[in-house]
Order: structure tokens, then sequence, then C-alpha cells
């Protein structure tokens, strides 16, 4: 694991939303997940995907791999919340301190919106998506209204590829109308 990581240090980081101790050893990629209770397959297709591929057939996972999956998500969720955001509106400010212009304010507000539906889209998972995922395995969702049978994967993906697009239409701002 080790090598791979020497190899491919963005692993740290999906390492890290496993909840796994950063510190390898000896260790194998099968002795690291087995040892943790992860699923080798999971983890190899979240390290496919963060490196661009594209998951095969063979991807899908069992019901019992939906904990490890929420895990990894609610990680995932806490660093981009706690740790990468916050950082965004530091930045977007000193760029204001050194560039004040109207195109930078348009970026911050961008930026704040962006971030506002992100956060929405979080507390939607955690709270509605999350629960339907867990009742997945026991193949009958309550059918009382309750927030669980509120969800829809068709309503989840739009929302996430719309998130999605603001990010690159950020992006594309800040590459288009920001000169340093």
């Amino acid at each position: 694991m080790a090598d791979l990581i020497f190899e491919n240090p963005y692993l740290l980081l999906l390492l890290e939303h496993f909840g796994l101790d950063l510190v390898m050893h000896e260790k194998t990629v099968k002795q690291l997940f087995s040892e943790n209770r992860i699923n080798e397959k999971v983890f190899i297709t979240f390290a496919n995907l963060n490196n661009g591929c594209s998951p095969s057939v063979s991807g899908v996972f069992d019901f019992e791999h939906i904990e490890t999956i929420i895990g990894f998500l609610r990680n995932s969720h806490y660093y981009f919340t706690y740790d990468k955001y916050p950082e965004i509106p530091f930045h977007i400010k000193k760029l204001f301190e050194e560039n004040p212009t109207a195109e930078i304010r348009m970026i911050e507000k961008f930026f704040n919106d962006y971030f506002l539906e992100v956060s929405e889209h979080l507390d939607y998972e955690e709270g509605i998506a999350f629960l339907y995922f867990r009742c997945l395995p026991y193949s009958k969702v309550p059918n009382h209204n309750n927030e669980v049978t509120k969800f829809s994967g068709t309503e989840y993906l739009e929302h996430h590829t719309d998130i999605e697009s603001k990010l690159t239409d950020l992006k594309n701002l800040l590459l288009h109308h920001v000169s340093l």
C-alpha cells in the first residue's frame, strides 16, 4: 500500500475518507482493508473513480457495502464542509483586496450561492438519501409517509448534476474573469 501511495499521493485523502490510519507499515492492500473490515473491491472502485476511470460492470456492490460507502461519503462531506470550502471565501477575499472589481464580487456571490446549494444537498443526503440506502437491504421501504419514502433517485441525480455544472461555471468564472 505504501508503494501505491508513493506513486499516487492523492490516495492519502481517499484513505482518510475511508477513516483509515495513514501509517501503512508493510501492509498490502488486502491486509489493510481486511484488518479494517473494508471491502477491497469498494476501495479499488473508489480509487479508480478518483483517478478518472469509469467503474466496470463488476463495480456493482452488495448491500453489505452500504455502510462502508455511506461512511466514506460522510467523511467526504465533513472534509469539504469544514476543510476545503471554508478556504475558498478566504481566497476570494484576498483576490478582492488585490483587485477590487465587480467581477470578484460576482464570483463571491456565485460561490456563496453554490455553497448554500451544496450544504442543502449534503443535508438531503444525510437526512434522506442515506436512510433510504440503509433500508434497501431489507427490500421494503416503510409505506407510511416519512422522510425515507420521499427519496427520489431521479431528483437526487438531477440535483447532483446541477451542483457539478455550477462548479464548472465557477471554475469558468475564475479562469475567464480573474486576472492576477
